[in-house]
Formats: C-alpha cells, structure tokens, sequence
C-alpha cells in the first residue's frame, strides 16, 4: 500500500513581502481619505529606505543578480507589488499648499494617479488587506456587543446605569478639562514666548483615525508670525481683566460645593437614576402636603374661613 504524502502549497512571495511590509517592523503606514472612503497608504521614500537597510528581505522576491545593485532590485518590488494589484499610486489631492503653509508629509486626501509606475517619491495605496488575526476578531466581535449594549441600557439594572453614567461624566470632564489645559498652554506660550505650541495639536480632528488623534504629542510652529510686544501686552491685559473680574463676582467654596451637589442630584433624578430613598424624599417634599408656616397657616388648605 502506497501512502501518499501530503505537502504544503508554498505562500506567494509578494504576499510574504506584504505582510511583513503591514505587520510589525514594516514601513509607516498611514490613513487618507479618497474618493470618499478612507484607505491605507505609504511613501515609496519609506519603501526604498527599509529595503536598502533590511536588503535580505528581498533575496525571495528577487534575488541578487551580479549585474543588478540594491536600487534595481527594490524598483523591481515595488513593479512586481504595482503590476500584481497589491498596490496602486496615489498623488496628493492638492499639490501646492496653503499661503503661508509647507505641504504635510503624508497628505490627509488623495487621488489615484494617472501614471502607475513605481518611483521613490510617489504614494502608494493599499490594495491587499494582511489577514486579520484572532485579537482583531475577538475586539470586532466585541465592538457588536457593546454597541448592542447600548441599545438594550434603557432596560438595563439601576447599578448599570449608574456605572455607565459615571464613566459618560469622567470622559467628558477630561476632555473639557484637556481642551481648557491646551488653551492655558497656548495662551501662555504666545503671550511669553511669541510662539504657536499646541499640545495633542490633533485631537479634534474628524479626519483622523482614534490612534493617530493623538500624534504627535505636541506642536511647535516656529514659521508663524510672531506677535509683536504690543500686541501680547494688550492681550494680558484683558486677560488680567477677566481673571479679576471673576475673582471679583465668582462665588464662594460653599456656594460652589452646593451648586455642584444640587446639578449632581439633578442629572440623577432627569435621568431616572436617583435612589429609590431620594426619589421618594423629593416626591414628598413636592407632593403639596401640608407644612405650618410661621403665620400658623397650613400651605394645602385655603385660609379663607367658610361662611
């Protein structure tokens, strides 16, 4: 009896190359947003630069010939990537930048090019998608079922609502309270140093996905105009003038700590979230029960005397 044996098929090289090009250890791989849809793409700068310093990356995909030198063999790669439908170029959908601007480095909006050939200063988008792996599937998964979750809150226990209120208010009182820090950050940049710093210059903006909102870390535009003397002085001033006047007319601790209280109480009870011993207080404080007043007047019967 023959017994027959079992082999492997053997994974496409430009694959190979994909994948290692998307995972980690790969090239910088960013988001723009064309024809309406966001996609991936990279710098054929970015390209050149990893495989001149990784070139035994290449000897799979093509092999180093005695008359072939390092740029031929990456050009070679990147056709074979273009020419197999792996990638396609891409250009910036504005090539000239605004007055008084410098052209980003990766551009947030692109157009597919007219001229598919692979050269180092072009873009690149991706046509072919790395499988996902198991973490992916499961956060995926786990996506649905938080959005089905949300759904079915109205229903959900008291404890629950609570929790998810809670965390509601501790995510938007950090973002206000970093939005109110990048302006004190801002303000006592410009009015002391004449300069434009921006912390998490990109945190605000809607075409960017979640993870690169927060890159980079801080801005320092050193090419903006910078303000006269004058000018800053004037706008301590009033900002003197404000801080004063608050300091001036704004409550007290108490009144502060009391105001605060009463909003707290009153977002739990709008919501229906208040316990059951206060929702049953406040209904009985309001119900229009009888309560003496100093005159000796009860408040729920009339004081006129029937004739």
């Amino acid at each position: 009896m023959e017994c027959g044996h079992i082999t492997r098929q053997k994974k496409n090289p430009l694959t190979i190359l994909a994948d290692g090009l998307q995972g980690k250890g790969g090239i910088e791989t960013r988001e723009a947003v064309e024809a309406d849809k966001r996609v991936a793409f990279f710098r054929g700068k970015d390209f050149y630069r990893h495989f001149r310093a990784h070139p035994e990356k290449l000897d799979e995909l093509a092999p180093e010939k005695p008359d072939q030198n390092i740029e031929e063999r990456i050009k070679a790669a990147g056709s074979a990537l273009l020419r197999y439908h792996y990638i396609y170029r891409s250009d910036r959908l504005n090539s000239k930048p605004k007055p008084g601007r410098k052209l980003l480095k990766f551009p947030k909006k692109t157009v597919v090019h007219p001229v598919q050939e692979f050269v180092e200063d072009g873009f690149y988008t991706w046509i072919y998608e790395k499988p996902r792996k198991v973490l992916n599937a499961i956060l995926s998964i786990g996506l649905v079922v938080f959005t089905i979750s949300c759904c079915l809150l109205p229903v959900a226990p008291n404890i629950i609502k609570i929790i998810v209120f809670y965390a509601s208010l501790t995510m938007f009182s950090l973002l206000i309270g970093l939005l109110i820090l990048r302006l004190v950050l801002f303000g006592v940049s410009w009015l002391v140093l004449g300069v434009h710093f921006w912390l998490l210059p990109n945190v605000m903006s809607d075409e960017l996905p979640v993870v690169e909102a927060f890159k980079p870390l801080y801005s320092l535009d050193k090419d903006a105009k910078k303000p006269d003397i004058l000018s800053r002085l004037v706008a301590l001033g009033g900002a003197g003038m404000v801080f004063w006047a608050l300091y001036r007319t704004g409550p007290d601790g108490a009144s502060v700590r009391q105001a605060t209280q009463r909003a707290h109480d009153d977002l739990l009870e709008f919501f229906n979230l208040a316990a059951p011993k206060q929702l049953s207080a406040n209904q009985t404080g309001t119900a229009g029960g009888e309560s003496a007043t100093p005159g000796g007047f009860a408040t729920g019967e009339s004081s006129v005397p029937n004739e």
